[in-house]
């Protein structure tokens, strides 16, 4: 299950958010949600979300600090933008320093389960990766020792051509 942190300053979007998308339908556990960005700092450090969903404009740490801080402790996080503001520099700032997309209010519902999802599945994928990378280096250190052998036998035996040494 991944974790999924909300924050936004807005009461009543930062409840929607949390309360109208099944979440936990969808293996996502919900983080929050947090009213503003130092509240989100406060539950990132302690609940090492995967995801973040944030609002760009909040008191206190506002979302692109908080995406640049959340980066730079877990280059690995996935971070969506939700925001009112459809002005090219908030967007331009986003995805200068690594933001994985950039919602406009309103949005319904299932536009932004489909981004969040997105970001879970590319999350998936990446550990499907991770785990197929440990089980090969694993096959690896165990075949060294085998392979050393066998190439020492053949070496003795004069059966190593020069090309391989």
């Amino acid at each position: 299950m991944f974790k999924l942190l909300i924050a936004d300053d807005e009461a009543g979007s930062r409840e929607w958010l949390a309360q109208e998308i099944p979440w936990e339908n969808h293996d996502i556990c919900l983080v929050g949600p947090a009213a503003d960005g130092t509240e989100a700092w406060r539950f990132f450090e302690e609940e090492n979300p995967e995801i973040i969903l944030t609002d760009i404009r909040m008191p206190g740490m506002d979302g692109i600090e908080l995406a640049r801080a959340a980066l730079a402790q877990n280059p690995g996080i996935r971070i969506l933008v939700i925001s009112g503001y459809d002005e090219f520099s908030y967007a331009k700032a986003c995805l200068e320093i690594g933001v994985c997309g950039y919602i406009l209010k309103p949005t319904p519902p299932e536009e932004i389960l489909q981004a969040v999802l997105k970001e879970r599945d590319f999350l998936l994928a990446r550990q499907a990766d991770e785990q197929v990378w440990a089980s090969l280096r694993h096959q690896l250190d165990e075949s060294i020792p085998f392979l050393r052998e066998q190439f020492l036998r053949d070496l003795w035996r004069g059966e190593v051509e020069e090309s391989r040494l």
